[in-house]
């Protein structure tokens, strides 16, 4: 089952006559199963029957954020902006029960 969950926000603020500002963040998470149109070796050499709690999830998160000042004056217009952003990835059997997430081998 896929999952997307979106989210976002802004601010606008003017500051005074000659100042403005405003920020803005933005967010997505994404859970979905590999599936068939995933690559042949990734399709082929799996069992989707025998564990459907086991099958391999891909989870990623988008994160944007931006700020921006303008300063305006009679003969210019003066602007700063940052911007970041950041994806996140993983790929596993995320929604196993607890129980074998607990018992599975340990690695050296």
């Amino acid at each position: 089952m896929v999952r997307d969950h979106q989210a976002s926000a802004r601010i606008d603020r003017r500051l005074n006559d000659s100042n403005d500002f405003y920020a803005r963040y933005l967010v997505d998470d994404l859970n979905t199963p590999q599936a068939v149109l995933d690559p042949a070796g990734d399709v082929a050499f799996r069992d989707l029957g025998t564990l459907p709690d086991s099958r391999t999830i891909l989870r990623q998160r988008t994160q944007s954020a931006l700020v921006d000042e303008r300063f305006v004056r009679i003969n210019s217009l003066n602007e700063v902006r940052f911007s970041f952003s950041r994806i996140a990835q993983g790929i596993g059997p995320y929604n196993l029960p607890s129980t074998l997430l607990n018992s599975a081998p340990q690695q050296r």
